[in-house]
């Protein structure tokens, strides 16, 4: 593995990479939130960003803000 020529065949795929993952993660806590099985008995919904380095959860304020207006 890892040897040879490789192949350029990565280009034609959408990599769907996140650009601002504090961002992306306050619009999940807000998608959360509005689904239709989200009801009252979930009063919190909390966002993070996982800092693989670390192994320790990064709290986004935001999303942590927004999770608990409910």
């Amino acid at each position: 593995m890892g040897q040879g020529s490789g192949s350029d065949e990565g280009r034609y795929i959408n990599w769907l990479s996140i650009k601002n993952q504090a961002d992306r993660v306050l619009e999940d806590v807000k998608r959360t939130l509005g689904h239709v099985l989200v009801g009252e008995e979930h009063p919190h919904i909390y966002g993070f960003v996982y800092d693989i380095n670390s192994g320790t959860p990064i709290e986004v304020p935001e999303a942590m803000a927004a999770g608990r207006a409910v």
